[in-house]
């Protein structure tokens, strides 16, 4: 089912003509809509958003190091412009509010979602993921494709990719959220729980491992599903975040021979 926010960045996408969203400068939508967009260096934000009685404001901060989360940013503080007008009347968003996905209702989780389907369309990104097999190289070509964050495009590809496969964000050792693609064939993933202390997860967080190769896991070490197999596995993969402690944790079936 179509969220508020995704039908809400397809119709801005639709007003302007927007077929790929590399087209347009984010700052050009901005202007468009009535805001008023400064750059400048900011302590405790990433980007920030003050309604004013005529006009918003919207301020990105410059010293944020990539281009890619640079765009997020402005495309989320658009959600923002977009969907919270009345609601509030300043946004400041830390590096956190970009990580939360997992509050339904939460301004910052509709602001994300918003972000993800202007800057990777549904019809687009269903195109070009579903050209090859899941792997961390796959996700990371597509996040050069789009232009976006490592981050970002993980978190699509889960929610609307065609392999089946299961996203887990740990941080400080506990599983916080997760994404399951619909044709995953685990529907009850262990959340709100300690990280498998059988998982190369662990690992990161133990003796904080920067990198992983695929390993074999348990279904059981991520799921509570009571018609697991025995004999069935899977692979698990994790990419840090280590400015905030945390890892997104890929899970996808294994075909043991």
């Amino acid at each position: 089912m179509l969220s508020k926010a995704s039908g809400a960045a397809i119709e801005l996408l639709k007003q302007y003509f927007i077929d790929d969203p590399n087209e347009i400068p984010l700052e050009d939508l901005i202007y468009a809509e009535g805001a008023i967009f400064d750059e400048k260096p900011m302590t405790g934000a990433d980007g920030r958003i003050i309604f004013g009685k005529e006009h918003a404001f919207i301020s990105v901060n410059s010293n944020i190091p990539t281009k890619t989360k640079r765009r997020f940013v402005i495309a989320h503080e658009i959600g923002h412009l977009k969907l919270h007008r009345k609601l509030e009347r300043f946004f400041n968003c830390d590096e956190k509010s970009f990580m939360e996905w997992h509050k339904k209702g939460s301004h910052e989780t509709e602001a994300n979602e918003f972000a993800a389907e202007l800057l990777m369309p549904t019809t687009l990104f269903k195109t070009l993921s579903s050209k090859d097999i899941f792997s961390i190289k796959h996700i990371q070509d597509l996040a050069t494709q789009f232009n976006t964050s490592i981050t970002a495009t993980a978190i699509r590809y889960a929610e609307i990719g065609k392999f089946p496969i299961a996203l887990f964000y740990c941080q400080n050792n506990k599983i916080v959220w997760y994404r399951v693609n619909a044709a995953f064939m685990c529907k009850y993933p262990r959340v709100k729980e300690h990280v498998p202390v059988s998982s190369v997860t662990h690992e990161f967080f133990l003796s904080n491992m920067q990198s992983s190769k695929p390993e074999l896991t348990m279904p059981k070490a991520w799921f509570k599903d009571l018609n697991l197999r025995p004999d069935q596995y899977f692979y698990e993969q994790f990419f840090p975040i280590p400015s905030l402690n945390s890892v997104l944790t890929f899970v996808w079936p294994a075909v043991i021979t």
